[in-house]
């Protein structure tokens, strides 16, 4: 890559990554496999925007449901 506009549309897709995959990783549902799929390239990700100089996109907390079907967050805090 070395046209700006390529280095600008990688740039958004790496914090896209970030923000898809980051929640995934405090996830219960995962197999190992698919778990440390999402490590690399979350961790691709932030090595890429790391290098260019760039501030690390905020990532929201990751939400599921649990067995009692009440909201979670990864942090273990309940919505009740």
């Amino acid at each position: 890559m070395s046209t700006p506009e390529e280095i600008a549309a990688d740039t958004l897709y790496q914090a896209a990554v970030l923000r898809v995959y980051s929640p995934w990783l405090a996830s219960d549902v995962m197999s190992g496999a698919e778990r440390r799929t999402a490590f690399a390239r979350v961790q691709h990700a932030r090595l890429v925007l790391s290098m260019r100089g760039l501030a690390l996109p905020p990532v929201a907390p990751a939400e599921y449901f649990n067995e009692k079907e009440t909201l979670q967050w990864a942090s273990g805090r309940s919505s009740r």
